[in-house]
């Protein structure tokens, strides 16, 4: 029963309950504003995007349609200036036998070879046609001239014959009639014809080309994006429907009981500012609409508006700025907003997720301090107890007197150590417990700066230099590789992701650092503020991570000049140091050899109150998000435990502080520099690869810089997704994302996946750390790891290498 009473601990709940709230509201409140901008950021981005790519669908769509027209053109030179038509016809204008035959001869090779004309046909002066080649779905043949037809009366023969040597003939881009009804299954044809002459000089009649006008839709609707579920059209000069979305709105001129389906009675006020451009793009309520302006007819080209009826005359003559066509490329506001609205769902699915762990978190470390608290005070009532009965003996045995005042002096001694000890546990303990949260906290940002870092990366290589939108677009960036620089903060809170395997030296990083466009904000924001260096020539190198060395560099500088208000001096120095036993400091500092980093300054000081906290997460004296974010100490503590350094601290108020650090030396060399990697070294040749991970935002940016390095790309949500696709489908290379949520995870997925595809290659990728489950995928046969955000130059070289590999 006493022993049970003695493990019972009395807590202060008022006490707790302010601590908890303490720790937790400021934590939030951070989590909370670094989702909201990561959030707006990346709506604005994923809209710019979409404009960008709409813009650049459309440019290309109208130089397509622009070169059908010219191949076109081109094949009618060709046709109508062949040397063997100054051989056809003989002084009466009669065609020579022979010579026919070698023309439909030619005509049919040509048919076969460009495979994009219905017929190719000669006609005379009278309409009747003197040698013609059909395409036969594929089959072309010479038509027996007992199946030629007379086509005078028909609106493209008399516009064409009219016509003067070298002028062109362009008929309206329309649906074919056979015997006066249009042609089943629809035909869209465009007629192409120019006079022809004999070696006097004499018109013999036309060449016409019927050109299949689907060839040219097709194309068209070839080129769109489907992931913003764009729908591409093509309209006529009277807004009715070439192409559209809906087959039973087209060729409303050619059907009576159409004659109202057409886009500017679906669309009045866009139409209006469709017609009034040449091209442009703009948002309405309906959409975002980008269009262009076609103009089939080049310079020496005629038109008329065609006739519905097979043997009625044109209604009248056009003249080239007449005949145009609008494409244009709408996407829906239902799909602009929809990926913004999954995002913020899922976010604040995430922060509450977050709140309650962190909530819980909060309490347990609350609790833990003030048990902490009890059981001291209950330790010191021991201690005293035991301290009396000390006394008493010692009067009682004063022969021993010296023996037992040493084996006090032992024991305090001991109970000072274990003081430490405690203290350095506690701070231990705040740090792991943090950077649990933030390893996990991380994992989800990186997902989301996968797409503000990559996307901006894509768009500036193609914008050009004058262009209004890259300085947006490099702000955007900007903030993305800031935000990307808090998310590696709290990665070194977790210590998690140091890789600390490269051979560097100090004052390589403090001249890195004093180069660097920080350094030079920071001397903004300080003028009076001087910095000055005492490096010592020779210093040995240590293993570290030059990324992290740099960050303690910063925080350190920028943490002595926010020490110096009125100005002041701050002096960095390194030197060698051989420690031949151990040195207590700010940490215990075992015996060794050490490269030791000084920073120095003459500033207000440190009081021994902020002093035993000045570590912790969070616990700043500066203006958060001004100045700091309560970060800065945290990771300066976590990357030189990461390094198995040591750190001494000595500070007085009023006259300044210096923090030493000590890191363990190597004998290594240093290596020399990486030259940058020409992307020609890198771009790939179509090799097919599946990009599964359960990030929208993820798939589209990984899938838009494979694809502009050369690569086709499949993209699937989820592990059970791409196991079905690879059942029947195959892939040269798999970017799998380690963490899918949820389903299957990576290791799951490509285990599954090895059981269809055997000798399956993988990269795998994560927000996270490399971790045990990354390395298992790995045992398996998966490749390389790469770590989110990732840049085009890294994961190009990477899928290179990977696809390069042989089994």
């Amino acid at each position: 029963m006493h022993r049970k009473s003695e493990k019972h601990v009395r807590v202060n709940w008022p006490r707790a309950c302010k601590s908890t709230l303490a720790f937790f509201l400021p934590a939030i409140a951070l989590l909370g504003c670094i989702t909201a901008v990561v959030l707006f950021a990346t709506s604005r981005s994923e809209m710019k995007a979409t404009q960008a790519k709409e813009l650049h669908t459309v440019k290309l769509q109208q130089r397509n349609v622009d070169a059908d027209i010219l191949q076109v053109t081109s094949d009618l030179a060709i046709l109508a200036h062949a040397k063997i038509l100054d051989r056809l016809w003989d002084a009466e204008g009669n065609p020579v036998p022979a010579v026919l035959a070698e023309l439909e001869a030619s005509f049919l090779n040509f048919a076969t070879q460009r495979k994009l004309y219905d017929q190719i046909r000669l006609l005379d002066a009278d309409g009747m046609e003197i040698a013609r080649v059909n395409y036969n779905s594929g089959h072309p043949a010479i038509v027996p001239d007992e199946k030629l037809q007379n086509k005078k009366g028909r609106y493209y023969f008399d516009d064409a014959l009219v016509l003067n040597r070298k002028e062109i003939f362009v008929s309206p881009l329309d649906l074919n009639i056979e015997h006066g009804r249009i042609e089943q299954p629809l035909k869209p044809m465009m007629r192409f014809a120019t006079p022809v002459y004999d070696r006097q000089g004499t018109k013999r009649g036309i060449v016409l080309l019927n050109y299949f006008g689907a060839k040219l839709l097709n194309r068209l609707v070839a080129i769109v994006n489907t992931d913003e579920q764009s729908q591409p059209m093509l309209l006529n000069a009277d807004g009715y429907w070439l192409k559209g979305p809906y087959p039973e709105n087209e060729w409303g001129f050619m059907y009576e009981e159409r004659k109202d389906r057409t886009f500017t009675k679906a669309f009045p006020k866009s139409w209006e500012i469709i017609q009034a451009q040449e091209d442009g793009q703009f948002e309405a309520p309906e959409g975002l609409f980008t269009f262009a302006t076609v103009y089939p007819l080049l310079q020496g080209q005629h038109s008329s508006t065609g006739s519905g009826n097979a043997y009625a005359p044109s209604a009248k003559k056009l003249k080239r700025e007449q005949y145009y066509w609008k494409i244009v490329s709408y996407v829906p506001a239902g799909s602009l907003t929809a990926n913004h609205n999954n995002r913020l769902k899922y976010a604040v699915m995430i922060l509450v997720l977050i709140s309650v762990i962190l909530l819980w978190g909060s309490w347990q470390r609350a609790l833990a301090v003030e048990q902490r608290k009890q059981s001291e005070m209950d330790l010191r009532s021991a201690y005293g107890e035991l301290e009396h009965r000390v006394e008493d003996r010692t009067r009682d045995l004063k022969k021993t007197n010296e023996k037992l005042l040493k084996e006090i002096t032992e024991r305090k001694k001991a109970e000072e150590e274990r003081k430490q000890l405690q203290t350095q546990l506690n701070r231990a303990e705040k740090m792991e417990t943090i950077g649990i949260l933030a390893g996990g906290v991380a994992h989800d940002l990186n997902n989301i700066l996968g797409a503000i870092v990559g996307y901006p990366d894509l768009m500036l290589d193609d914008l050009p230099d004058d262009s209004p939108l890259k300085s947006p677009v490099l702000a955007i960036k900007e903030s993305g590789d800031r935000a990307a620089a808090i998310v590696q903060d709290l990665l070194t809170l977790a210590r998690r992701g140091i890789a600390i395997t490269e051979v560097v030296n100090l004052n390589t990083i403090i001249n890195r650092y004093l180069g660097s466009r920080e350094f030079f904000k920071l001397k903004e924001f300080h003028p009076n503020v001087t910095v000055e260096t005492d490096l010592t020539d020779g210093l040995l190198n240590i293993l570290g991570s030059p990324v992290h060395l740099i960050k303690v560099v910063m925080n350190l500088v920028s943490n002595a000049a926010e020490a110096m208000p009125g100005g002041g001096n701050i002096v960095i120095t390194t030197e060698n140091t051989y420690l031949d036993k151990p040195f207590k400091g700010y940490d215990k500092i075992e015996v060794g050899n050490y490269a030791v980093l000084v920073v120095s300054d003459d500033g207000v000081g440190i009081s021994e109150a902020d002093l035993k906290r000045i570590f912790e997460p969070f616990y700043t004296k500066k203006v958060m998000g001004r100045s700091g974010t309560g970060l800065g100490m945290a990771v300066v503590w976590g990357t030189v435990k990461d390094h198995k350094g040591y750190i001494d601290i000595t500070s007085n108020e009023g006259m300044g502080t210096s923090f030493k650090l000590y890191f363990p030396v190597t004998r290594k060399d240093l290596k020399g520099k990486e030259k940058p990697v020409p992307i020609d070294e890198y771009v790939g040749n179509g090799e097919m690869i599946l990009v599964i991970d359960d990030v929208q935002s993820q798939r589209e940016i990984a899938s838009n810089i494979l694809r502009k390095l050369g690569y086709a790309v499949t993209a699937v949500s989820s592990g059970e997704e791409a196991v079905k696709y690879l059942k029947n489908n195959s892939a040269d290379l798999l970017l799998l994302d380690m963490i899918m949520d949820p389903g299957i995870d990576g290791f799951e997925t490509y285990k599954r996946i090895l059981e269809i595809h055997p000798a399956q290659k993988a990269i795998i990728v994560s927000g996270f750390s490399e971790t045990d489950r990354v390395k298992e995928v790995q045992k398996l046969g998966a490749g390389a790891y790469v770590k989110k955000p990732y840049t085009l130059e890294k994961i190009g070289i990477i899928v290179k290498a990977e696809l390069q590999k042989q089994f």
